[in-house]
């Protein structure tokens, strides 16, 4: 995998949005494993509406960053 074929940013608020079916409004704190031919990616998902943002652990396994599953 050559890193400079990967999208920027690795995992956007509308992508998590789509795997949870919440509204994101942003992603802090993230993490990154590898095990097994596998990338797992872990972050704060921040949604709900602006006055009152809930923050959820959202982890996702992607072997292209391209496509992702909920873990």
């Amino acid at each position: 995998m050559r890193f400079s074929d990967l999208p920027t940013p690795l995992l956007a608020p509308q992508q998590v949005s789509h795997l949870t079916g919440r509204p994101t409004s942003s992603l802090k704190d993230p993490a990154l494993a590898y095990s097994s031919g596998r990338f797992f990616l872990f972050v704060s998902d921040f949604s709900g509406p602006i006055h009152a943002l809930d923050s959820h652990l959202v982890g996702v396994s992607t072997t292209d960053f391209r496509q992702y599953d909920l873990v």
